[in-house]
């Protein structure tokens, strides 16, 4: 006589994807990329506001035209030779 072996789930285990892991992976990602975020405009834009600043250029107006098209007022803040 031959017993056949039927692979049946255990009682009292979860049958289905582990959500809290799940949960805790995408917290983790949300946080990474807000931390990110954070120490990109503490660096980095601070660096390109510090050498926007220094540009020989000074917007004086902008007048809106028709449409997307603008005039813009500058000013050379360097001196001509």
């Amino acid at each position: 006589m031959r017993i056949a072996t039927v692979l049946l789930p255990e009682v009292g285990q979860a049958s289905g994807p582990d959500m809290t892991r799940y949960l805790i992976v995408c917290g983790a990602t949300l946080g990474a990329l807000v931390g990110l975020l954070w120490l990109f405009r503490k660096f980095v834009a601070r660096q390109l506001q510090a050498r926007a600043a220094k540009r020989s250029l000074q917007v004086l107006d902008v007048l809106p035209l028709a449409g997307k098209q603008k005039l813009v007022v500058v000013r050379s803040t360097t001196a001509a030779s």
